[in-house]
């Protein structure tokens, strides 16, 4: 069993034998193909080890003809984890309401940045978006998606010529390009026009 996580997620529990054929007892271990690992002998008549969890019912069955005493000392592993856990439902109601949480919070709109725009063309496009409920602390997947939302804007507001809108994590960018209307020149002299 070199394969530490495997041997984590099946689970692992060490035992400890004692009384006299302790060493027979271990060698009928060995025949029967159950897989041990980190066996120690303590004191005459007594041994330590280590076996998957899976393989206990096999050892049980073997512990039946030995003469001596088999002691579970402690498991380890993910099954003996997940037990822990479990015996402590305050614990996993906690972790369980935390991902409710963190995943509410990541979907929420918390800032909406407008890039490009006059202070008048800011506020008629945040009024527009108050319309339309794209608002600070409002769900995102109750909002419409970016192109439909840039679709709306450049049709609702006057004075576009484009709208950019990118929704990054929890935050909405709008880059705006406004129309600009040349200026005439007024002359007050009179001129003469010339053709060639």
């Amino acid at each position: 069993m070199n394969n530490q996580w495997l041997i984590f997620f099946r689970g692992v529990v060490h035992v400890k034998i004692t009384g006299p054929g302790a060493e027979r007892f271990l060698n009928q271990l060995i025949r029967s193909r159950i897989p041990l690992w980190q066996v120690k002998r303590k004191e005459m008549g007594t041994i330590t080890f280590a076996l998957s969890l899976h393989h206990v019912q096999d050892l049980r069955k073997c512990a039946r003809d030995f003469e001596g005493k088999v002691f579970f000392l402690k498991g380890e592993g993910l099954p003996f984890l997940m037990k822990r856990m479990i015996k402590s439902s305050g614990f996993i109601l906690g972790m369980v309401a935390f991902l409710v949480l963190v995943l509410l919070l990541s979907n929420v709109v918390w800032r909406i940045d407008i890039n490009g725009a006059s202070p008048e063309m800011e506020h008629k496009i945040r009024k527009e978006l108050d319309q339309m409920g794209i608002q600070k602390g409002r769900l995102i997947f109750s909002l419409d998606d970016p192109e439909t939302v840039q679709k709306k804007l450049f049709h609702e507001v006057d004075g576009l010529t484009w709208i950019g809108v990118e929704l990054r994590g929890s935050t909405y960018h709008f880059r705006v390009v406004e129309k600009t209307t040349p200026e005439e020149k007024q002359t007050n002299e009179s001129q003469h026009l010339v053709a060639k």
